[in-house]
């Protein structure tokens, strides 16, 4: 396992806001936006299935989603996938 520097500064994101753990409940500062993730599915798929044919490039896709304004859709259910993903690993 890679060692996370500053792990204490991360935020981890409950599933639901509903979700209470008594003994970890004071870690979670956040809630996954699942419904923004369900909405892009397919987008993200796209995606993925592009980097993976060669089609585009990841960073080049990087390049564009951060030159691009913070509310692009695509752009936040990136952002929550990520954020999930994170908080698993975590």
């Amino acid at each position: 396992m890679p060692r996370i520097r500053n792990w204490q500064d991360l935020v981890f994101y409950r599933p639901e806001k509903e979700t209470v753990d008594q003994q970890i409940y004071s870690l979670f500062k956040g809630v996954i936006n699942w419904q923004l993730i369900k909405t892009h599915w397919s987008d993200l798929w796209r995606v993925v299935l592009s980097i993976k044919s060669g089609k585009i490039s990841a960073d080049m896709l990087l390049r564009k989603l951060a030159n691009y304004s913070r509310k692009n859709k695509l752009y936040q259910a990136f952002r929550e996938l990520g954020r999930v993903i994170r908080t698993v690993f975590l």
